[in-house]
């Protein structure tokens, strides 16, 4: 078993059936980009700035009930946003002969567990 050293997630190089298993890091979570957002770390596109300044000032004028979700929670959930130094196992073209494919991107790369 493998995890991940960006995202967390772990995973097995060789599945079940024997094929094998090319992670990717997944987006950022509702929780992870606000937290995200909130510490400056990642940024939005204008668009998508745009969106979630107009939820956050249509939750300040009129809130929504306590058992629904926030228009800002909406906005965020509906945003796809990559973590940054994100993961991805997928090959990224043929290798040197005799050499493993090259990956997309290796970044902080995994752990054994």
């Amino acid at each position: 078993m493998l995890k991940c050293n960006v995202c967390g997630g772990t995973y097995e190089p060789v599945l079940a059936d024997g094929s094998q298993y090319f992670h990717a890091c997944a987006p950022l979570s509702v929780v992870e980009l606000r937290d995200a957002l909130e510490k400056k770390t990642v940024s939005l596109r204008p668009a998508q700035q745009a969106q979630l300044d107009a939820a956050t000032a249509d939750d300040q004028k009129t809130p929504v009930a306590a058992d629904q979700l926030s228009r800002v929670d909406r906005v965020l959930a509906s945003l796809v946003v990559e973590r940054p130094n994100k993961r991805d196992e997928n090959i990224a073209g043929a290798g040197a002969p005799g050499q493993p494919a090259p990956v997309k991107r290796e970044t902080l790369g995994t752990t054994k567990v």
